[in-house]
């Protein structure tokens, strides 16, 4: 599961194109170049959340983990990548995502 999202796949097919020097490619390139690294990440997703469903682990479950992996990974990428600022109203509100991930494991 942290497999997929280690790779950043997903920020990495959304977002590489709004880096300032990446304007230069035409969209249709942008959407191609895009769907193949969107197709790597979703080759290490599928298997690592039928794994985790293997595990144990509810879909909800599932989900909520992708999503606060995915979160930690884009804000790498964010911040080294497209050199974007790191902002306390960002902090705050991964804390509340993260109270997501308590109330999702809590029995």
């Amino acid at each position: 599961m942290f497999a997929h999202s280690i790779q950043s796949g997903h920020a990495t097919a959304w977002y590489w194109h709004i880096k300032p020097n990446n304007y230069q490619f035409p969209l249709w390139q942008i959407i191609l170049i895009s769907w193949g690294i969107a197709l790597f990440e979703y080759c290490l997703a599928v298997p690592a959340n039928h794994l985790g469903a293997h595990w144990g682990i509810k879909p909800f479950q599932l989900k909520i983990i992708q999503e606060v992996v995915t979160l930690v990974v884009f804000t790498l990428f964010a911040i080294l990548y497209l050199k974007d600022e790191f902002r306390l109203n960002y902090l705050i509100s991964f804390g509340f995502i993260l109270g997501a991930v308590y109330f999702a494991f809590k029995r």
